[in-house]
């Protein structure tokens, strides 16, 4: 679950950079979102990509060993499996 955290807190940072890119860029009317909307477009988002699919399935890797894991104890409480 670490790297999950890692990896979340990776990607804030990068968004909150992308962001900060953005607005640092030049006169910007907040008024007006198509504007901001250009500019996001224009930005390259490969890295935030594949930072959310590392997050996705390194989260869905957790839930699934720990599920598994679970499984594997109650299992074992209840004398089916040798541990």
């Amino acid at each position: 679950m670490g790297g999950v955290f890692l990896l979340f807190i990776a990607g804030i940072l990068k968004l909150a950079h992308l962001v900060h890119s953005i607005f640092r860029s030049g006169n910007i009317d907040i008024a007006d979102p198509e504007v901001i909307m250009a500019r996001l477009r224009a930005e390259d988002l490969t890295l935030l990509w594949a930072m959310a699919t590392l997050f996705v399935l390194l989260w869905v890797y957790s839930v699934v060993d720990a599920y598994v894991g679970g499984r594997r104890i109650d299992e074992m409480e209840e004398g089916n499996v040798a541990p």
